[in-house]
């Protein structure tokens, strides 16, 4: 496990066995256990949304998206980038799903987002038990009435893909009233299919990649500034006699 902050937001890394061991225990914890995937053009997000920001930090395991976001947190070991390259995560955290048989409900914004997302999960393991599809679109002004119906099926996973800031709100509403053991929380602009990614796909990754470098480079710099200032404070010679001198003051004064 490594820990790391990436523009004051505190996020740990695991490798896939690491994870995969955090899976088995959340299945046993008897409560609703969250795994969020991290992308660059999401903690790009979270450098101005406090929403965001307590959203990542609330998670009980956050998962690398692309490699952009191992970069900036110093991991360096090639097994952790070819594990996100590949996606090993989910593919493993699949074929764990696909043995045991545990039911699993989707969750998108819109229907028409739901066979995307289940072709995608399918293109690991085309042997998933999908026992709901819900969008969150077919319930205005209603979410709670969809989330007893996703809680009479009772899954064991709900995996869903819904884009900031819906993601951030529905998470803060409804997350303690979710009866799953699992939520995974894909990310609305990483490649879920079981594919090397396209061409502007690749470079999509990259431009958030550089631009979240800008941002980490420039973030560090505020904040050595801001140090230095509080260091020339803290070393400034206090003077005395101007203390005793102004205390005199007020004292006639009053």
């Amino acid at each position: 496990m490594t820990e790391f902050q990436v523009l004051g937001i505190t996020l740990t890394d695991h490798s896939v066995r690491e994870a995969m061991r955090k899976v088995e225990v959340y299945l046993h914890d008897e409560k609703v256990s969250t795994i969020c995937y991290i992308t660059s053009s999401g903690l790009l997000t979270a450098e101005s949304s406090k929403e965001t920001r307590d959203f990542l930090e609330n998670m009980n395991l956050t998962i690398a998206a692309d490699a952009e976001v191992l970069k900036v947190a110093k991991v360096q070991t090639r097994a952790r980038f070819r594990e996100t390259k590949q996606n090993e995560f989910l593919r493993q955290f699949l074929h764990r799903i696909t043995r045991e048989g545990g039911g699993i409900c989707l969750l998108c914004e819109k229907k028409e987002e739901l066979e995307k997302l289940e072709n995608g999960l399918c293109s690991y393991t085309p042997n998933l038990n999908i026992t709901g599809r819900f969008a969150l679109s077919e319930y205005p002004q209603n979410e709670d009435s969809m989330i007893n119906e996703i809680n009479v099926l009772a899954p064991k996973y709900l995996i869903s893909n819904l884009e900031s800031p819906v993601r951030e709100a529905f998470f803060s509403e409804h997350h303690m009233k979710m009866h799953a053991e699992i939520w995974l929380i894909l990310k609305h602009d990483m490649v879920i299919e079981n594919r090397s990614p396209k061409l502007w796909e690749r470079l999509r990754s990259r431009f958030a990649g550089k631009a979240l470098r800008r941002s980490v480079d420039q973030y560090v710099k505020e904040e050595q500034h801001r140090k230095e200032e509080l260091l020339k404070f803290d070393t400034q010679p206090i003077d005395t006699e101007q203390i005793e001198r102004e205390l005199a003051k007020n004292r006639e004064k009053g």
